[in-house]
């Protein structure tokens, strides 16, 4: 299975194409200094946990009359049961001062292959597209989609996926630069230009062990304990389908990073965020 993760995340840089993605992954990381910024780690279909954060990172945005900005580190869909609710909540319109962007991740481009070609990739069900279909309604593993024809995957796929949460994931930018942060999904080359940076470096990649001049690296997709927080980077993906805390970290050119945590208390009343 390791051997498959690898050559799909090999595949998955050259053939950007059928993606509507350049050849060449040369992504352009966008600029935003507008204020402070809250990076997200991994959420992974947890839906209910992704609220709780938003509602508090809103309230501490208010009570500092500041804009509220959010921006998702990618992976937010699979493992976790709660993928389509996830997906409503993202594409509706957002509180009003609230804005919100998500990153793409390896999960989003994992998910977006297959509903691509379905019946060449339907072995991305291994890696949590089960249980993000099953969040639609569609019970489906691999064994059964890959004796299935690609008329009938495709055919499943679109009675029960929205098609605005397909739209929705494409739209996704690979990066962005917010004052002296570079956010990504997963790492960043130092040795290459911020605009011929790879998919497979930005979604795929080991944390980095060094960051472009004069920036440091925030990013999710590798699982910490805890967040780490170095002149280098900044990782905060600290594995809510598993451990059921999600964590984000507030950044701003001016203030030290802030963390904040929070945990699911097993139902949908506000748990007490933690601050770091």
């Amino acid at each position: 299975m390791r051997a498959y993760f690898k050559a799909l995340s090999k595949r998955i840089v050259r053939g950007g194409a059928a993606l509507n993605r350049p050849t060449a992954a040369a992504v352009l990381l966008r600029s935003v200094d507008d204020g402070p910024v809250w990076a997200v780690g991994d959420i992974h279909g947890c839906a209910t946990l992704y609220k709780r954060l938003e509602r508090a990172i809103y309230a501490q945005a208010k009570s500092n009359a500041e804009p509220c900005s959010i921006v998702l580190l990618g992976d937010v869909v699979d493992r976790g049961p709660q993928t389509a609710e996830l997906l409503d909540h993202l594409t509706a319109a957002p509180p009003k001062g609230l804005t919100r962007i998500c990153l793409l991740g390896n999960h989003e481009e994992m998910m977006l292959r297959f509903f691509a070609s379905p019946k060449q990739d339907f072995r991305w069900l291994e890696f949590g597209g089960c249980e993000t279909l099953m969040s639609y309604g569609l019970a489906l593993d691999p064994e059964t989609a890959s004796r299935l024809s690609e008329r009938k995957l495709r055919q499943l796929i679109e009675a029960h996926v929205p098609r605005a949460h397909l739209e929705y994931l494409r739209g996704f930018p690979a990066g962005m630069i917010v004052g002296n942060y570079v956010l990504v999904h997963a790492s960043v080359d130092a040795g290459r230009a911020l605009d011929a940076q790879t998919f497979q470096t930005l979604l795929w990649g080991e944390p980095p062990a060094a960051a472009p001049p004069g920036l440091t690296v925030v990013h999710g997709h590798t699982v910490v304990a805890d967040p780490v927080a170095t002149a280098i980077r900044i990782s905060i993906d600290t594995g809510a389908w598993r451990t059921a805390r999600l964590t984000a970290v507030r950044l701003h050119a001016k203030d030290e990073p802030v963390f904040l945590s929070v945990a699911n208390g097993g139902g949908d009343d506000d748990a007490a965020p933690e601050f770091v």
